[in-house]
């Protein structure tokens, strides 16, 4: 069936866990300039180091396990059971595992 297309999101080593968005080949199924999705797993006590950058484009981190914080200038947000959300837009941002985690990150639209 040529509509259908299976696959796994951790399979996602050449785009640091996106699977989804305009940065993947445009012959892929995945490749969509609507949103951009992220599998994002980290080890406990695992520190991003650099800051992200703030970007105009809406994001939504989903905790599926574990717990985790995610670190903005001004304040920062523990999601600690499956199903907590943070949501920000145009905020630099950088991040902590307490324990090993794992988040789903969607971001919107995906935009060079």
């Amino acid at each position: 069936m040529n509509n259908i297309f299976k696959g796994n999101a951790s399979d996602t080593n050449d785009y640091q866990g996106w699977f989804l968005g305009h940065f993947l080949p445009k012959d892929s199924p995945m490749c969509s300039s609507d949103l951009e999705m992220k599998w994002g797993t980290a080890k406990a006590g695992w520190e991003r180091e650099e800051w992200a950058p703030a970007i105009e484009q809406q994001t939504i981190s989903i905790l599926i396990s574990g717990e985790c914080v995610t670190v903005f200038p001004d304040e920062e947000v523990e999601l600690n059971k499956p199903g907590d959300y943070v949501i920000w837009q145009n905020v630099s941002h950088s991040f902590r595992a307490i324990s090993d985690c794992t988040l789903l990150t969607i971001r919107w639209p995906s935009i060079d």
